[in-house]
């Protein structure tokens, strides 16, 4: 067995040992004749409790990501999100702290992994309760995200070139304390809590949990600060085709590291504006052959756009790429392709900047092709 499978068989004879110790304090509670300290010593208990089955949660949940990285599923969102707050009513009620869901009409269905955004939210909006005063205020605001941008993910490789990936945001609103500028760097590592928990039951693993099981849908959780209080935003695919890109997207990011690691490579980002479409597997054929056996690999993100990276320098590679799209498709084809080149130095890190600086160097094949521009990224200069 491996050190997960031991962690999680260990939360779960944890969670089993507690269950009798609830069963009996529910029982205590239910029974008439309690005095008011007993019940006020029966609440605490119960209420340890609760806090000592969010830890096994989120540890349960740490020790299972890697086996439910791809369990997503098309879920309605609201009546999930309205279940949450359902079962946080008696915890806000108590203190009076007013609860509001606003749902955006045009978000319905996501494709997520339930239990993942159940736990997620689950920790968010516990959060929100234990850190906002009474009277206070907590908001969940669901909408679709303005711009195809994700954090920590090429993607606006993607939005430079046509492609609108396409996102949710869950907002979690509230009117606490607030987080200071200090706490917000460190706040979705494990196990840190920053002052403003000084007095708030907690052991710092919820965000950083939530994070990771975020990502793992491939989403994203980050903090503003409003000018009063704290927001938590969480950012999801709003479809399956921006699930398969991210996945694709990923797929080169790491690729493209263990690359880089070694050698200088050209990385360029070939897109077709109209026109027929072009096999990925024909592409890199034919590049290879016109780069003299050069190692050459394409991989495509959806139907328009091509990343490739070579050991070939990046002016052949340029001229290379022309080449193949006008043997592969047509004579005129390469006026409806764009491409952009960067050369990266053997040990540079394989981060959205690497192909978004690719992105905004755009520039046609065709007119490469006739030799009126060539865009030289070694010395970052074009040439006539």
């Amino acid at each position: 067995m491996d050190s997960r499978t031991d962690l999680a068989m260990v939360v779960h004879e944890l969670g089993g040992a507690l269950t009798p110790t609830r069963n009996s304090l529910q029982v205590l509670q239910a029974r008439e004749g309690t005095d008011a300290e007993q019940e006020r010593l029966l609440r605490l208990a119960l209420r340890g409790l609760e806090r000592a089955d969010r830890i096994l949660q989120n540890v349960s949940a740490m020790a299972t990501l890697d086996a439910r990285a791809g369990d997503l599923q098309d879920t309605e969102l609201q009546p999930l999100l309205q279940q949450l707050l359902e079962e946080h009513a008696d915890e806000a009620a108590r203190r009076s702290i007013q609860v509001r869901l606003h749902v955006e009409s045009d978000v319905r269905t996501l494709p997520v992994d339930r239990l993942a955004l159940e736990q997620v939210m689950t920790n968010l909006l516990s959060n929100a309760l234990k850190f906002t005063p009474p009277e206070g205020r907590v908001q969940l605001l669901v909408s679709r995200a303005r711009g195809p941008v994700l954090p920590g993910r090429m993607i606006l490789l993607a939005g430079g070139f046509g492609f609108r990936p396409a996102f949710v945001q869950i907002q979690v609103v509230d009117t606490g304390v607030g987080i200071a500028p200090e706490t917000r760097r460190r706040l979705f590592q494990p196990f840190f809590r920053g002052e403003e928990a000084a007095e708030v039951p907690g052991v710092g693993l919820g965000l950083a949990v939530s994070q990771r099981l975020a990502q793992r849908m491939r989403g994203d959780l980050r903090v503003e600060s409003p000018n009063r209080g704290a927001t938590i935003v969480l950012t999801l695919p709003a479809d399956r085709g921006t699930v398969d890109l991210i996945d694709s997207v990923d797929r080169v990011r790491e690729e493209l590291h263990a690359r880089l690691t070694k050698e200088t490579l050209a990385v360029a980002v070939l897109r077709r504006r109209t026109g027929p479409a072009l096999e990925a597997h024909r592409l890199e054929r034919a590049l290879r052959t016109l780069l003299d056996g050069a190692d050459t690999h394409v991989v495509a993100l959806g139907e328009a756009l091509y990343v490739v990276w070579s050991n070939a320098a990046v002016r052949p590679l340029v001229h290379a790429s022309s080449q193949a799209v006008r043997d592969e498709i047509g004579a005129e084809a390469d006026r409806d392709f764009e491409i952009a080149v960067r050369r990266a130095s053997a040990g540079s890190l394989c981060d959205p900047l690497l192909l978004q600086t690719a992105v905004r160097c755009r520039h046609a094949l065709a007119t490469i092709a006739r030799k009126r521009e060539v865009f030289h990224v070694e010395n970052s200069r074009r040439g006539r």
